[in-house]
């Protein structure tokens, strides 16, 4: 299909998808509209039948309440009555049957009693007056339970042994101040039903449990009463009595639809079409214990009317509003179809341009890509958030992450989080962060990236802001890894530092070459004389200066001595030997002093140590300076550590000869100073100065390092390395 075919074809076919849903829109907006309404006409239905059902139980238990009153006042009146206090005390029944019936025909006949009780004061029946051959029973219920508790009257419906329902009052007895008995009033509550229908416009059934009757017992009870119902009729319970027959027809769909106690159920009397919900509340005895249901029956015809009413009408507005709109959309519609062409027309020519434009975008973008990847630096973008928005393969790798792990990740709080010291590092405090805002480019060289592995690694970068329109909308960072750099630095700062000091000392060396025999001649007289003064003296006051002369000549010629090792050899005696034998070699050189002190030697050498090119003489005495002042340094029992390894490269192995000890240490002040000359931290007349020296000298000759860690009060640590070539 050619562009204009299917430009064509599209407009054609417009009305239909446009149209179309544009009506179902519509419909199912009204029919919402409607079916809500529905349901909050529904809602307020039920919420209407719930407050019946409320109100019945608040005016069921006002019925009670003013029944109860009035039993209680009868009951009040008849304990007052002599004749039946005399009976009742001289436990005469027959007299109290005299006295009490003519009472109990008279309240039947007035207030519709049907119950009263004579009890004692072991809730023994002394005497039923409406029913007399029955007596002697002790009675369990609630009521009187409750009154010979409290000493109180106590009233509520509670169900009899006969299935009968019945309002009870009972009254403790007091003759002369004293509890002999109490007197009990009783009530079926039937007449309830037809008040309360009456008084609230629905209809009532009442119901009881079955599992709290005894069918036998139940038959008697109705006989009694003269009324009938039919056990059998209802699975769980039995009806004893309701407002209309009407509502036993559809009873039992009742019960199956309203299990809960929030639960309606809705029907229609099909007699007369009238529309009735119903609900159940529980029925409780005085005990509060359910004994059975009542089911009340609301008439909402009038509500049913209204819903069907409004889902008719909501059916005529939607017919009415859909016609409009369909006319409305078929002419706006058409109008579109017009306009389409043309759009089509520029819509393609746009198209076209923006894959163009599309397809530059993707080249630029992998060659840019391209070039980021290939640059050996890190560079990394990042917005005003501080968010990364790209970094390139070099700078993730020598972060130890990929580049997807960071690309949106707040940058500063991966690697550049803290300081060297390890104090936090905010990101309002970076640099990074106060050049994006500033607009100025910016670099530094003395800042810390912490890699993934939380391993910090010098860095120097440049900051340039990224703009648009004169808005700053982020930065590009560039960095690259400098530790290779500043090694080489710090090693030509040890170096000069070294040529510096071999300087200085082979200055002194011929210094001290045309000094030594002029200053050795005189003390070798004066050291004579002094000898000769001891050998003529036994006084001790005499000898002690004479002593001192003689220890101070002895320090000046150790001076000189050691001097004497930096003036210039004529010659160098260069031997293939073994460090392993030079280092036994000194060992039992100082093994008297070893042992006087309980030091320990740990010896660790490594087998595959060569013989070394080196000046026996020398090297014999820088290990003989490094091990003396160990065994010195040592005040008490401890231990000396020997330790020698070959490390391999590519072209040149290395020799590496550790010395450590359990010494006092040297402080971090006098660290800087070992090396100079004179400078000791001994203070007998041996500490010359010039052991470490003599020792960096010998080892500089035969081309190796000194370096020398400690920490004061822990123990000094002295390296010597030494690189071998390989055959």
């Amino acid at each position: 299909m050619n562009p204009s075919s299917y430009k064509n074809h599209s407009v054609k076919k417009i009305r239909l998808p446009v149209i179309v849903p544009a009506f179902l829109l519509v419909t199912v907006l009204f029919f919402s509209l409607a079916s809500y309404s529905a349901l909050e006409l529904e809602k307020h239905m039920a919420k209407e039948t719930f407050s019946y059902i409320e109100r019945f139980k608040k005016d069921f238990q006002k019925f009670l309440s003013l029944d109860a009153e009035l039993l209680g006042g009868l009951l009040h009146f008849f304990g007052e009555k002599s004749g039946l206090q005399k009976a009742f005390l001289a436990q005469n029944r027959n007299e109290l049957i005299e006295h009490s019936k003519e009472i109990f025909e008279k309240i039947k006949t007035d207030y519709n009693i049907t119950h009263f009780y004579f009890i004692g004061e072991d809730q023994t029946c002394f005497l039923r007056a409406h029913n007399p051959p029955r007596f002697g029973d002790t009675i369990e219920r609630f009521t009187l339970k409750q009154a010979v508790a409290t000493g109180k009257p106590a009233y509520g419906i509670e169900l009899g042994v006969l299935g009968t329902f019945t309002l009870r009052m009972v009254q403790p007895w007091r003759i002369d101040g004293k509890i002999v008995g109490y007197i009990e009033l009783g009530k079926e509550i039937e007449y309830l039903t037809s008040e309360l229908s009456g008084l609230l416009d629905v209809g009532l059934v009442f119901t009881i449990f079955k599992s709290h009757l005894n069918k036998q017992s139940w038959d008697e009870g109705l006989r009694m009463m003269g009324t009938e119902a039919n056990w059998d009729e209802f699975d769980s319970f039995v009806v004893t009595s309701q407002s209309s027959p009407r509502f036993l027809e559809r009873l039992r769909d009742v019960v199956s639809n309203t299990q809960g106690k929030q639960s309606l159920y809705l029907f229609e009397d099909e007699r007369d079409g009238s529309q009735w919900q119903a609900g159940t509340t529980a029925l409780m005895d005085a005990g509060n214990q359910q004994v059975g249901n009542v089911f009340i029956f609301r008439n909402v015809s009038l509500e049913v009317d209204l819903v069907k009413q409004l889902k008719a009408g909501v059916l005529l507005i939607l017919v009415f509003i859909g016609g409009l709109m369909f006319l409305f959309y078929c002419r706006y519609v058409k109008s579109l179809e017009t306009d389409l062409h043309s759009l089509y027309e520029s819509l393609d020519a746009e198209i076209i341009q923006r894959k163009q434009v599309a397809l530059q975008y993707h080249e630029l973008s992998l060659q840019y890509q391209l070039i980021l990847n290939s640059a050996g630096e890190g560079i990394y973008g990042l917005d005003l958030e501080g968010n990364t928005t790209f970094i390139n393969l070099a700078g993730a790798k020598m972060l130890g992450y990929t580049s997807e792990e960071l690309t949106g990740k707040h940058l500063h709080s991966i690697v550049h989080h803290k300081k060297m010291d390890g104090d936090e590092y905010p990101w309002d405090q970076c640099p990074v962060n106060k050049i994006m805002h500033s607009g100025e480019i910016f670099s530094a060289s003395n800042e810390f990236f912490w890699t993934k592995d939380q391993k910090p690694i010098p860095i120097e970068y440049l900051v340039h802001p990224i703009k648009e329109n004169n808005t700053i909308k982020g930065a590009v960072v560039l960095f690259k890894d400098i530790a290779e750099r500043l090694e080489k630095e710090n090693q030509l700062k040890l170096a000069e530092q070294q040529v510096r000091q071999v300087e200085k000392l082979a200055g002194i060396g011929r210094l001290a070459d045309g000094v030594a025999h002029e200053v050795l001649n005189p003390l070798n007289i004066i050291s004579m004389h002094v000898q000769m003064l001891l050998k003529k003296t036994d006084q001790e006051m005499e000898k002690k200066p004479l002593l001192k002369i003689k220890n101070e000549i002895k320090r000046i010629g150790n001076i000189v001595s050691a001097l004497s090792f930096y003036s210039e050899k004529e010659s160098v005696t260069i031997k293939n030997i073994s460090p392993h034998l030079l280092l036994e070699d000194i060992l039992v050189k100082l093994d008297p002093d070893i042992k006087a002190r309980s030091i320990e030697i740990r010896k660790f050498f490594d087998p595959n140590v060569p013989n070394m090119d080196w000046d026996a003489h020398e090297m014999k005495e820088a290990f003989l300076s490094i091990l003396r002042n160990a065994v010195e340094a040592i005040q008490g029992p401890g231990w000396i550590e020997i330790k020698t390894s070959l490390l391999h490269t590519k072209d040149l192995d290395c020799l590496k000869i550790i010395f450590s000890d359990s010494g006092c240490g040297i402080s971090k002040e006098d660290q800087d100073k070992l090396f100079d000359p004179f400078f000791s931290t001994k203070k007998d007349i041996y500490g010359v100065g010039m052991g470490l020296p003599v020792c960096l000298s010998f080892v500089e000759n035969n081309h190796g390092t000194v370096l020398i860690d400690s920490e004061l009060g822990k123990g000094t640590t002295v390296t010597l390395e030494f690189l071998v070539q390989k055959s």
